[in-house]
């Protein structure tokens, strides 16, 4: 077994290795420095998420208002459980995202 000797030299060779860290460029850093290891967070913003979020707000909240849940909203449970599916092994129509099975 190796022994792991924590120093900052290994850490940041360890760093350069990294095959995911060309990933770190796709998230909000505002503080560079900070280690952040909240288990209960949605972790840091992805970029892609600020614009779509934007969208969301003024698009589809600030514009249709209610008339929102009549474009696309009650397909939701279907349309991501084909994506799960798809993960997981299963065949179409075999997985459904919803709060509980009274609620669905």
């Amino acid at each position: 077994m190796t022994e792991f000797t924590p120093a900052r030299a290994i850490a940041l060779q360890l760093d350069q290795q990294d095959p995911l860290a060309s990933y770190r460029k796709e998230f909000v850093i505002a503080e560079p420095d900070l280690i952040y290891l909240d288990g209960n967070s949605l972790g840091r913003l992805p970029k892609a998420t600020v614009g779509r979020i934007q969208t969301a707000v003024t698009e589809e909240w600030g514009k249709t208002l209610i008339r929102g849940w009549n474009k696309g909203w009650w397909e939701s449970p279907t349309r991501v459980g084909e994506k799960i599916a798809s993960l997981v092994g299963a065949t179409p129509g075999q997985v459904l995202v919803a709060d509980s099975t009274s609620i669905n």
